[in-house]
Protein backbone atom coordinates (compact mmCIF):
# COMPACT_ATOMS: atom_id res chain seq x y z
CA UNK A 1 0.00 0.00 0.00
CA UNK A 2 1.41 3.50 -0.71
CA UNK A 3 0.02 6.34 1.40
CA UNK A 4 0.53 10.32 0.98
CA UNK A 5 -0.57 12.67 3.01
CA UNK A 6 -1.15 16.34 1.71
CA UNK A 7 -2.04 19.54 4.43
CA UNK A 8 0.02 22.64 5.78
CA UNK A 9 3.26 22.89 7.59
CA UNK A 10 3.27 25.46 10.76
CA UNK A 11 6.41 27.30 11.46
CA UNK A 12 6.88 26.81 15.48
CA UNK A 13 9.36 28.75 18.16
CA UNK A 14 10.49 26.11 21.35
CA UNK A 15 11.58 27.44 23.80
CA UNK A 16 13.48 24.78 26.88
CA UNK A 17 12.11 25.47 30.11
CA UNK A 18 13.67 24.11 33.70
CA UNK A 19 9.90 23.56 34.61
CA UNK A 20 6.14 24.62 33.52
CA UNK A 21 5.22 28.18 35.00
CA UNK A 22 2.52 28.32 37.26
CA UNK A 23 0.48 30.99 36.78
CA UNK A 24 1.33 34.55 37.16
CA UNK A 25 5.19 32.84 37.18
CA UNK A 26 8.19 33.58 34.64
CA UNK A 27 10.35 31.51 33.66
CA UNK A 28 13.47 32.37 31.49
CA UNK A 29 14.36 30.01 28.83
CA UNK A 30 17.49 27.91 29.22
CA UNK A 31 17.20 27.24 24.83
CA UNK A 32 14.96 28.48 21.81
CA UNK A 33 14.89 27.62 18.33
CA UNK A 34 12.51 27.19 15.61
CA UNK A 35 11.33 24.88 13.28
CA UNK A 36 8.54 23.38 10.85
CA UNK A 37 5.51 21.93 12.60
CA UNK A 38 2.06 21.04 12.15
CA UNK A 39 -0.63 18.14 12.62
CA UNK A 40 -0.34 16.86 9.05
CA UNK A 41 3.90 16.56 8.94
CA UNK A 42 3.17 14.54 12.32
CA UNK A 43 0.48 12.78 10.65
CA UNK A 44 3.09 11.43 8.17
CA UNK A 45 6.14 10.89 10.44
CA UNK A 46 3.95 8.49 12.17
CA UNK A 47 2.49 6.27 9.06
CA UNK A 48 6.06 6.27 8.03
CA UNK A 49 7.11 5.06 11.56
CA UNK A 50 4.38 1.93 11.39
CA UNK A 51 6.12 0.92 8.57
CA UNK A 52 6.39 1.41 4.12
CA UNK A 53 7.38 5.32 4.21
CA UNK A 54 4.74 8.27 3.44
CA UNK A 55 4.78 10.48 1.06
CA UNK A 56 3.89 13.96 2.32
CA UNK A 57 2.81 16.65 -0.09
CA UNK A 58 2.53 20.80 0.83
CA UNK A 59 3.45 24.02 -0.63
CA UNK A 60 6.12 26.21 0.62
CA UNK A 61 7.12 30.05 0.55
CA UNK A 62 9.58 31.17 -1.17
CA UNK A 63 11.47 33.06 1.30
CA UNK A 64 14.42 32.16 4.18
CA UNK A 65 11.53 29.99 6.53
CA UNK A 66 9.83 27.97 3.24
CA UNK A 67 13.63 27.30 2.14
CA UNK A 68 14.47 25.27 5.56
CA UNK A 69 11.48 22.99 5.26
CA UNK A 70 12.40 19.05 4.69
Amino acid sequence: MKVAVIGHVEWAEFALVERVPQQGDIVHAIDTWEQAAGGAAVAAVQIAKLGGGCLFLTATGGDARGDQVD
